[in-house]
């Protein structure tokens, strides 16, 4: 399918990519490329990589397929980079978990250097650790991907790109830019802000040692790089203001309700967040 790619920004996607590529795709040479040097090391030491490059031009020159691994903030720069420096049409596309911001950042910018074409992509398997010591090869296994081409998108791509995501174990979907950043602002980037808060208003100000299994639970997602996740709030900012103002709505009918003794209110709640998580349980069986 693809004989040399090149993975830009090797955290822990990027280096669980690497993994994956070299189990399922043993003829394809994977390249990787990051800033970090310690984590290009790291990459090749778990031998995520074939080879690692110190320059984005040398790691991407000769590769067909590109997947920028980076930071929200720099995955659309570096799509326009590496479409300067291939010396193939290549296909790129991305990881990042906002999609609006960066489609359309592409396609005001179209056509990208040397023929290139991208498609955005959105793999939903992280976690709140990072870095490649933690990729996994079976990351992907039975995860959904949404990609989000669009109309002006050749099929074929497109379909190079689900076989691609399906050879390594994942499934598909397919969803607009736009689509895609309301859903994640209420299943993704909306628990975290909630776990943040959380973890902030119990801060260092209270007892150590008192916090129960609901608390460290609840308060996994803060454990979350700051940076990164504050990229991602501001990247989906008006899709994740819009669930707060739904969270917020709830808390305070909720409060009202404590402080007037109504337990039915209090009741349908609890009942309506049971139920939204035994039906998401069921789904998972």
């Amino acid at each position: 399918m693809f004989s040399r790619i090149t993975i830009i920004g090797l955290g822990m996607i990027g280096g669980s990519l690497g993994l994956a590529v070299r189990r399922f795709f043993p003829k394809t040479i994977v390249v990787g490329f990051d800033t970090n040097i310690d984590r290009l090391l790291v990459a090749q030491k778990i031998e995520a990589v074939h080879e690692i490059h110190e320059t984005l031009e040398t790691a991407v020159s000769t590769s067909d397929f590109v997947i920028i691994g980076t930071p929200i903030r720099f995955v659309r720069d570096k799509i326009m980079e590496s479409a300067r420096f291939v010396k193939n049409s290549a296909l790129i596309t991305d990881v990042g978990s906002t999609k609006q911001e960066i489609c359309a950042g592409i396609h005001a910018v179209l056509p990208l250097a040397n023929h290139c074409r991208f498609i955005g992509g959105h793999p939903i398997a992280g976690s709140e650790k990072s870095g490649p010591e933690h990729a996994r090869v079976d990351l992907f296994h039975k995860k959904t991907v949404v990609l989000t081409p669009d109309a002006e998108d050749d099929p074929r791509d497109v379909r190079s790109l689900r076989e691609f995501w399906e050879k390594l174990g994942a499934e598909v979907a397919f969803l607009s830019p736009q689509e895609h950043d309301a859903v994640f602002a209420m299943t993704s980037h909306l628990p975290h802000a909630v776990s943040s808060v959380l973890a902030a208003v119990c801060d260092e100000n209270y007892p150590n040692g008192f916090f129960g299994t609901g608390f460290q639970s609840m308060t996994r997602l803060a454990e979350g790089v700051p940076n990164l996740w504050g990229d991602v709030f501001m990247s989906n900012r008006n899709a994740l203001a819009k669930m707060l103002d739904r969270f917020q709505s709830l808390c305070t009918k909720l409060k009202v309700a404590l402080e007037e003794n109504d337990q039915e209110t209090v009741l349908q709640i609890l009942e309506s967040g049971y139920r939204c998580r035994r039906k998401e349980n069921d789904s998972r069986k």
